[in-house]
Order: structure tokens, then C-alpha cells, then sequence
């Protein structure tokens, strides 16, 4: 599958970039900051993501890959498979967080026109999550 970069979307969070890594890499946080996600089901090694509203992909399957410094989610079994690449760069108390969206070159579907909705609607996620990490981390 040859890819094609779709876009980036940033946002500064007032965390600490081992507090965002921890946050992207288990997909269960995804209920506290994508609303239109309803269901996060793990199975070995992926997990099975469900939405309410009307997506591209209502429902997909999301493995999730990381080092010290990216996250990336590789989704399959939805309408457009893609892979979401979260770039983590620690400054001081707050994070630097940049997204970039990677998908197939030949979708059938009209990416131009998609772009700018998914652009904007991941950029709203990316946001939600800086809300949600800019309050004091919880004990486990």
C-alpha cells in the first residue's frame, strides 16, 4: 500500500510529554477525548473501535505502535484505512503534539473533499484531548 499524507494538525498541551505518550497509547482513552467514539473493545493485540455517528468508518479495527517519541495507529476493516501518526516533542511542562494522517493513494474515495472535514474534525479530537490533559492526572 503506498501511501499519501492527507494532512497535519498541532496543538500545544500543558503536559508532559511522558503524561500524552501514556494517554495515546492505550486506545481505551479514546472514549475521554473523541466523542463520537462509543465503543473500545480490546482483543489480542488490536482493538475493535465503534462509533455512533456517521464516519467513514463506523466501525474499524486499531492496532497502535509506539517509541519514545511517536504513537501511531494503523486502522483496517473501515471504509478508508489509514494510519494516524502522533508525533510527541516535550518542552519543559507542556507538549508540542503533531498529527499526521497517511492514507492508501487509491481510496475511490473523493479525498479532496474529505480532507478539509476530517482535517477539522480530528483537529476538535486533538483539542478535546489538551482539555482533558491540562487537568491533574488521576491516581490509578
Amino acid at each position: 500500500m503506498t501511501d499519501q499524507k492527507l494532512f497535519i494538525n498541532t496543538v500545544l498541551i500543558p503536559a508532559d510529554a511522558t503524561r500524552v505518550h501514556a494517554t495515546l497509547t492505550n486506545p481505551q482513552n479514546l472514549l475521554k477525548w473523541v466523542p463520537e467514539i462509543t465503543a473500545v473493545d480490546p482483543e489480542t493485540n488490536v482493538f475493535v473501535i465503534t462509533r455512533t455517528r456517521a464516519a467513514i468508518n463506523q466501525h474499524e479495527v486499531l492496532t497502535v505502535t509506539s517509541n519514545a517519541t511517536t504513537v501511531t495507529y494503523t486502522s483496517r476493516e473501515g471504509r478508508l484505512p489509514y494510519q494516524l501518526v502522533f508525533t510527541i516533542v516535550g518542552q519543559a511542562s507542556q507538549t508540542l503534539l503533531q498529527e499526521t494522517l497517511f492514507v492508501p493513494r487509491n481510496t475511490g474515495l473523493p479525498l479532496t473533499l474529505l480532507s478539509p472535514i476530517a482535517k477539522h474534525a480530528l483537529k476538535q479530537n486533538l483539542e478535546m484531548l489538551a482539555i482533558l490533559l491540562r487537568r491533574p492526572a488521576m491516581p490509578d
